[in-house]
């Protein structure tokens, strides 16, 4: 929508744009809460972190080997992504009664956010 506003662009193609990148934009930003949370609480109890780079070079490597390096750099993530999910299963499917959770208010944003996070590896290319 910038270009359209900037005069570059006509508005019909600045929506399809704009369309073209959410889903890009929301699996990106959607994913950096939990690491972002993690660098703010290392910082406040002073535990030392480290930030890595990105690769320079392009590694001819495969699926598997990718797999590999999201499983182990990412395995946090993993354990606590996978009882968040079966916790939003039980309490949408078997909970007791006065627990059952089946608004779609509640529902979506961390089933947003558990997905994105899950996701996140493999969107940017990381395998």
């Amino acid at each position: 929508m910038l270009r359209y506003r900037l005069g570059q662009n006509v508005f019909f193609w600045s929506v399809l744009e704009t369309i073209k990148w959410t889903p890009m934009f929301i699996l990106c930003f959607g994913g950096l809460s939990l690491h972002l949370s993690t660098a703010i609480l290392y910082h406040c109890f002073s535990i030392k972190m480290e930030w890595t780079a990105t690769a320079k070079e392009v590694e001819n490597q495969g699926f598997r080997v990718g797999l590999d390096k999201i499983l182990r750099y990412f395995k946090y993530l993993y354990i606590i992504c996978i009882p968040v999910i079966a916790g939003m299963i039980y309490l949408g499917v078997s909970a007791p009664r006065g627990w059952i959770i089946r608004d779609f208010a509640a529902i979506v944003p961390l089933a947003n956010q558990i997905g994105c996070h899950a996701l996140l590896p493999f969107a940017l290319g990381l395998i």
